[in-house]
């Protein structure tokens, strides 16, 4: 060990510590940084040699198809194979970075949250009517009923918002061909019995949701219609105590109460059924429970020692974790985006489901009207994420149904309808239900199988064939909205506003629409936080290859936003956010139109692209120096970069503006030094 008594020192610390194997031992490795299933099979060594074997024979059986494939095809054909398949994978991976919101993942994400929020909703309405009926039913003799208005006026409260929505929606769903079985009839005032817009136009009809999620939908429905029924029989027997002028309660509330406390009981045994299945983030474990931890280990490895028993099983384990991801299935549960659409427009007063077609494709298009007489429309584009069922939240209060509806415009649905424009909100064909048609696919869905053919079919189908959004399929379907809404003569005016990717959309739409005999009516374009082109923000987020991979795997995408915003005839407003973190730098519209008016002299195809400074100025700046310091034997001493004249010199080149930049960069640079 050594000699010293330091040296002795740690001998002897070494032999109580258990040795020095036991040190070595205790020392953390890259294992112990993994998830907990690789970590598993990390730290056991059957786990490990089965891998290994695992992996050389998923390297086989990947490589056989090929070595016999080459025989038809010959070995280039091979090779011209990968790099199609390359090129196809490639340009997924773009439309899966520019168009998420067509991706059944995202508006998977959005349909879970909003499950558990109407799950919420439900247990709180639920509470509410069972602290009702338990106060009009033990009031008398437990002293309650002086609280019997105050429950009444929060049960109140989820009968309109809540129980009584969700009873319009649900016939319309799960009986779309019938339509409405049970619906309230319409009021003088244009709603329904429970103050809500009555729903006009096809709302949908549970496609993206799991066949037994249908069952749930028609047991739901039941016990709604039960609450909404002894609550409208508690109203009509015990007006006086509901309102508190009263402290008697008759023989028909007590019955209405009771009936009211069983279905409300019923309804909180429904809702675990209702929750859409966790995911395994989702999964909760108590990190301090050392106990229950060890259990889930001990678990765990049981069962991968248990798949480990054939290699065969431990592939089909593999894949069966892959599928899911290229493959979703739908949602779990009967609150997804058709009840959330329904639930949209049933806030807004007057708001209808249209559907505008345009070539090979289907667009679904929500009009809300203001709650003014007005001539004047705006027909808002999403950004690329987003769809036009959460254009204005989640929430059921608020919209136009009310008048606590409009207090605060949490949305641009909300502030335009406070100007009192008409709002027309729609999804890009991809995006939700809207859709375009090809040769292999006409938009209607069949019933989703889990066998290992089916979901292989679907994921060859969505990568080979399925109809794909593109930069064209966006304007042109912001152009089939916005020409619907110029050919009708109700309108007299038309903003278009566009948000992200939306702002490439509502710039192709006005470029269109300026070419039309009805451009007149086009009177304002904006452009919200857009970029200038789509290359140009890859630059910036990934670096200068992104740019050119997506000119090389999408050659025909058209997403110079600034040519088309310049050659739009209309007024046009450009907003841009410097905080921005997605479309930063020169890559914005307002960086871009800048840049191609002074430089470029107007040409906007490379506006944006990042440019590297020339060497010269890289120099001075690497050798802390000034440039005629770095030139010095290619210039002639003294000699200067001679200053524009006006009005000879309008614009300033490019030259100019690097050296600009340097003089601004050494002034800043001597500055500093002088001050320290």
């Amino acid at each position: 060990v050594g000699t010293g008594d330091n040296s002795m020192v740690a001998y002897n610390s070494l032999r109580r510590s258990g040795g020095v194997m036991q040190c070595v031992l205790r020392i953390p490795t890259v294992s112990d940084l993994l998830p907990t299933v690789p970590r598993e099979i990390a730290s056991n060594g059957k786990l490990s040699a089965l891998g290994v074997v695992a992996g050389w024979l998923l390297l086989v059986i990947m490589w056989i198809p090929v070595w016999l494939f080459s025989f038809l095809v010959t070995e280039t054909g091979v090779y011209l194979l990968a790099v199609g398949m390359i090129f196809v994978l490639g340009r997924a991976l773009i439309r899966l970075i520019a168009f998420p919101g067509a991706s059944k993942r995202v508006y998977g994400e959005i349909e879970r949250e909003f499950s558990k929020y109407m799950v919420r909703l439900l247990d709180s309405g639920a509470v509410a009517c069972l602290e009702l009926a338990s106060a009009v039913q033990t009031g008398p003799a437990t002293g309650k009923v002086s609280l019997v208005p105050a429950f009444w006026k929060r049960a109140l409260s989820f009968r309109n918002r809540v129980f009584g929505v969700l009873a319009e929606i649900l016939p319309k769903v799960l009986y779309p061909t019938t339509g409405n079985r049970s619906g309230s009839p319409v009021q003088s005032n244009g709603l329904n019995l429970y103050g809500n817009n009555p729903l006009v136009g096809d709302i949908g009809n549970l496609s993206t949701v799991m066949a037994h999620s249908r069952g749930d939908g028609e047991a739901l429905l039941q016990i709604l219609t039960q609450i909404l029924l002894k609550l409208g029989e508690l109203e009509k027997s015990a007006p006086s105590l509901l309102m508190g002028e009263s402290q008697a309660v008759s023989d028909e509330a007590q019955v209405a109460a009771k009936g009211l406390y069983e279905s409300c009981a019923e309804l909180r045994d429904l809702l675990p059924a209702l929750r859409p299945p966790k995911s395994e983030a989702e999964e909760e474990v108590d990190p301090e429970d050392d106990a229950a931890t060890a259990r889930n280990l001990r678990s765990m490895r049981d069962r991968l020692e248990h798949q480990s028993n054939s290699s065969i099983e431990a592939f089909k384990t593999g894949v069966s974790q892959i599928l899911p991801m290229l493959d979703p299935p739908p949602h779990g549960s009967i609150f997804g985006l058709d009840i959330l659409r329904g639930c949209m427009l049933s806030r807004y007063r007057g708001a209808r489901q249209l559907w505008v077609p345009r070539q090979n494709a289907l667009i679904d298009v929500v009009h809300i009207p203001p709650l003014q007489e007005s001539t004047k429309a705006i027909l808002y584009c999403n950004p690329n994420a987003g769809l036009f069922e959460v254009a204005t939240g989640m929430s059921l209060n608020g919209g136009t149904v009310s008048t606590e509806g409009m207090s605060d415009s949490v949305s641009w649905a909300n502030f335009y309808l406070d100007q009192g424009f008409h709002v027309f909100l729609f999804n890009y064909a991809g995006f939700g239900r809207s859709f375009e048609k090809n040769w292999c696919f006409s938009g209607a869905g069949g019933d989703y199988s889990t066998d290992f053919v089916s979901r292989l079919k679907r994921i060859l189908f969505s990568f080979f064939f399925a109809p794909r959004p593109t930069s064209e399929t966006l304007k042109q379907d912001a152009t089939a909205v916005a020409n619907h809404i110029l050919n009708d003569p109700n309108f007299t005016s038309l903003t278009i506003h566009g948000e992200s990717i939306g702002g490439m959309a509502a710039a192709g739409a006005a470029r269109s629409m300026s070419l039309s005999p009805s451009s007149r009516k086009l009177k304002l374009l904006i452009c919200d936080r857009t970029f200038c082109n789509l290359p140009a923000v890859a630059q910036q987020l990934l670096g200068t290859w992104a740019g050119y991979a997506i000119r090389t795997l999408a050659p025909f995408w058209e997403t110079d936003v600034a040519s088309e915003f310049s050659l739009s005839s209309c007024h046009k407003i450009v907003a841009n956010d410097d905080a921005d973190s997605m479309i930063v730098g020169i890559s914005s519209l307002k960086a871009g139109l800048a840049f191609a008016k002074e430089v470029g002299k107007g040409q906007t195809k490379s506006a944006g692209w990042m440019i590297d400074t020339p060497l010269s100025y890289r120099m001075a700046d690497w050798g802390d120096k000034g440039l005629a310091e770095v030139l010095i034997g290619k210039v002639k001493q003294g000699q200067r970069v001679q200053a524009p004249i006006w009005p000879a010199d309008k614009h300033v080149s490019l030259e100019e503006a690097f050296h600009f930049a340097a003089c601004l960069r050494r002034i800043g640079k001597m500055a500093t030094l002088q001050r320290k």
